[in-house]
C-alpha cells in the first residue's frame, strides 16, 4: 500500500539544516537541493537497495532538466528524495520487512511511489500548433535534454498536467524502473 507524502516531521527533523554554520565551515543544509542525490544514495544503502542505485538514478537522470518547467514542489530529485525518506522513516519504525522476498516487495512498492509522483504525471511534447504534438517526451526513447533538442524554431515546448495525469508517462517509467 502506497503512503501519502510528505513523511511526517520528525523524519524531516532528522534532516534539519545544521545550525550555525558559518560561511567557508563546510557544513551545508542536508535538505538543500544540492545534497538530495547523496541522500538519495544513503536512503536506498539504508533500505538494502543499494544494488538497485544505477537504474534508479539512470531513470532519475531521463528527467534531469524538466523541473525548470514544473513547480518547486514537483522538482524530480526532490521527489525521489521524499518518498525514499519515507521509506526509511518506516524502516526506522520496524515497519520494513526484511529477507529477499521483502526487499522485492519493498522495491515494487517504492517503484509504485515514483510512478505517482507528479513529475512523472505532467504531458511534454513539441508543437507548432498547440495541442497537436508532433512530438512527445518517452523518457524509454531519450533523456529530458535529449527531447528538448529535438525541437523545431517554429514550435512551442508544452509542458502541463492533465487532470487525470499522464498514465502512459508513469508506466514507461514502471517499465525502467523495473529493470534490475
Amino acid at each position: 500500500m502506497s503512503q501519502k507524502f510528505p513523511c511526517p516531521p520528525s523524519l524531516t527533523q532528522q534532516f534539519e539544516p545544521l545550525t550555525n554554520a558559518e560561511p567557508g565551515s563546510g557544513q551545508r543544509d542536508r535538505l538543500d537541493q544540492a545534497h538530495a542525490i547523496f541522500v538519495i544514495v544513503e536512503s536506498l544503502r539504508s533500505l538494502g537497495l543499494a544494488a538497485w542505485s544505477p537504474t534508479l538514478l539512470t531513470w532519475l537522470g531521463r528527467f534531469d532538466g524538466l523541473n525548470q518547467y514544473l513547480r518547486e514542489d514537483a522538482h524530480p530529485l526532490l521527489c525521489v528524495r521524499q518518498v525514499l525518506l519515507c521509506h526509511v522513516a518506516d524502516l526506522g519504525k520496524g515497519l520494513v520487512v526484511k529477507g529477499p522476498l521483502a526487499t522485492e516487495l519493498l522495491r515494487q512498492q517504492i517503484i509504485d511511489d515514483l510512478v505517482e509522483q507528479d513529475f512523472v504525471h505532467h504531458r511534454c511534447y513539441w508543437s507548432a500548433r498547440p495541442p497537436r504534438p508532433r512530438l512527445e517526451f518517452n523518457p524509454l526513447e531519450q533523456t529530458w535534454l535529449e527531447f528538448v533538442a529535438l525541437g523545431q524554431v517554429a514550435e512551442d515546448l508544452c509542458v502541463w498536467r492533465p487532470e487525470r495525469g499522464n498514465p502512459l508517462l508513469a508506466e514507461r517509467s514502471r517499465v525502467l524502473l523495473m529493470k534490475s
